[in-house]
């Protein structure tokens, strides 16, 4: 899961029990600050905590020269690290420490960095915003092989997990169309996650109009969006990830790996 500002993760980890879970990922975004606190409460709660950051990779391939590479193109696509044993923690420290360096506003990695650290850790391809699924939106599925093939060198084979979601946004099904056309080629193992910005689904009001309050003024208002017309990022349960493409067997499959991988993944001492 990605904390967002409606996140408490007491509540994730207790409803995370509800549901069922053994397992859950941090996956917080250019930060590893909240992984103690998080290993702490899984622990006691007897949910195995997955250790993970989300980092944003450099579009120019220079952390420290980032610029667009044309005037539609992103700044930075993001990607997520799961550490996968002792070594791919230590790894993922190194990676957060290096990439604060970077000449940018934020803390930027780029292919040079991870291939460093890679040991140890899995990579998934990202959301919308991944260097897959973002260039497959704007018609450059070439590209976004290009990309995949420079992780998978960078990572190794069967390291790269081609990342699909499921929320009800509409560049989804396109982008998963061709995410598994790319995955059918590869041999890549394909995970289905559930990044999570609030636990429960009341909630998604409340966060719709906290992002709207922070889009820029010189934007004209939108009209308060219904609930069912939102995405869901709230907390899921596998039942709630399994019946949100029930047709899809690329899907169904996707969301069983996700599942198989958590079983195989490090559990942290990091508290």
């Amino acid at each position: 899961y990605t904390t967002g500002s409606l996140t408490d993760v007491a509540a994730a980890i207790d409803r995370a029990i509800e549901h069922g879970q053994n397992a859950m990922a941090i996956t917080d975004a250019r930060t590893l600050a909240g992984v103690p606190d998080f290993v702490r409460r899984a622990k006691a709660a007897g949910i195995k905590p997955i250790i993970g950051m989300e980092v944003s990779l450099a579009a120019s391939g220079d952390r420290m020269h980032v610029h667009r590479l044309t005037a539609d193109a992103p700044l930075f696509h993001n990607v997520t690290l799961l550490a996968a044993n002792t070594q791919g923690w230590s790894n993922l420290v190194a990676i957060n420490n290096a990439s604060i360096e970077s000449t940018c506003s934020r803390p930027v990695v780029d292919i040079h960095l991870l291939a460093k650290h890679a040991a140890g850790l899995i990579l998934l391809t990202g959301g919308l915003d991944g260097p897959l699924a973002e260039l497959i939106s704007r018609g450059l599925s070439q590209e976004a092989e290009r990309n995949f093939a420079e992780l998978s060198d960078a990572f190794g084979e069967g390291n790269v997990c081609v990342e699909v979601t499921c929320q009800g946004l509409i560049a989804e099904g396109p982008v998963a169309a061709e995410l598994q056309r790319l995955a059918a080629r590869s041999g890549a193992p394909v995970v289905a996650t559930n990044p999570f910005s609030y636990v429960h689904e009341e909630l998604a009001v409340h966060h719709a109009a906290m992002a709207e309050a922070d889009r820029p003024r010189s934007k004209e208002p939108r009209p308060a969006p219904e609930r069912d017309d939102l995405p869901a990022l709230h907390l899921r349960s596998e039942v709630e990830m399994l019946s949100a493409n029930p047709r899809s067997s690329f899907w169904q499959e996707a969301v069983e790996m996700t599942a198989g991988i958590a079983c195989l993944l490090y559990t942290s001492d990091a508290a």
